[in-house]
């Protein structure tokens, strides 16, 4: 077989993440016409074909994930390099992408990001905020290097550094009838009242989902928001409840706005945050050093 060209190469994951041939042009400011022929010199150096035209695009073939797990290695191997030869001069060049659920941004930022970046400060950062299944996908797919990501899937693809338990309470006014019971309140309790949650593809959306489902009944969903900021804010005042994460309202209103209820259930127990990444990448210099950053100084995955 001969050598794999890496400029048909870029051309070729392109494809793959753009699922066309003319997503493929747009992102890289070329001609489709280039990118197809460049496609099919590649198809003939390697001897096979690499994609299958569909309805909604072009998809890959069997061989075509072989070849997208050698350019995942081969771009590991080389970011390993650059970093390596990098590492004798304290990390003066480096780049780290990560994706996070909203939940844990400020505690990200404030505790470990600009620490961080104060000690290393030629090291490029990203931050997105996604949701559980973007995050996953993204560090699956090697776009982002570190995921921070409440309850993930199982999936062979992404491997676990850090965890940490993630106290799930029901949030409501302190002037809610909720929030004068004397002890623990019921999910079925919960649910008599107007519920303010996440889509079903965040996790506490899908959370709230099967919570409803386990009382076989469904939630009185009034307000709908990716963003947890957003929902304590509409709980405040109203007559909705929430389920939330502690760190989501701590963070925003501190101990004195909301109410905290405890509701006893199994799936509110055992929830966990995670710091993860991809299962078959060795981490760089600059990606063992933040996760260690994290384990140090985070309020959520660092010692108390």
């Amino acid at each position: 077989m001969q050598e794999v060209n890496q400029r048909r190469l870029r051309y070729f994951y392109n494809v793959v993440v753009s699922g066309s041939i003319r997503g493929a042009a747009e992102v890289l400011n070329t001609a489709p016409s280039v990118i197809t022929r460049q496609l099919r010199l590649l198809e003939q150096e390697l001897g096979v074909k690499l994609f299958e035209r569909d309805v909604s695009g072009s998809k890959p073939t069997e061989a075509a994930q072989f070849l997208l797990d050698y350019w995942h290695s081969s771009r590991v191997l080389i970011e390993i390099l650059e970093e390596r030869i990098e590492e004798t001069q304290e990390l003066k060049r480096g780049r780290v992408f990560v994706a996070l659920s909203e939940g844990f941004l400020d505690d990200f930022v404030d505790n470990v990001l600009m620490r961080f970046n104060r000690d290393f400060p030629k090291i490029e950062l990203a931050v997105n905020v996604l949701s559980v299944g973007e995050i996953v996908e993204q560090v699956a797919s090697d776009i982002v290097h570190i995921g921070i990501v409440f309850n993930p899937p199982n999936t062979p693809h992404i491997k676990p550094f850090l965890h940490a338990n993630v106290p799930i309470r029901l949030f409501a006014s302190t002037e809610h009838p909720l929030a004068k019971s004397k002890g623990p309140v019921t999910v079925a309790e919960a649910l008599r009242y107007p519920i303010a949650t996440m889509p079903h593809i965040f996790g506490l959306g899908r959370l709230t989902e099967l919570l409803a489902e386990s009382e076989r009944t469904s939630a009185n969903v009034v307000f709908t928001s990716n963003s947890a900021r957003s929902i304590a804010h509409f709980i405040r005042n109203g007559t909705a409840v929430s389920f939330l994460g502690s760190r989501h309202v701590v963070a925003e209103f501190g101990d004195t706005t909301l109410a905290a209820i405890e509701v006893k259930h199994p799936l509110l127990e055992g929830n966990y945050a995670n710091v993860v990444a991809r299962a078959e990448r060795t981490p760089t210099k600059a990606m063992s050093t933040l996760i260690d950053y994290i384990a140090r100084y985070s309020e959520i995955f660092g010692a108390p």
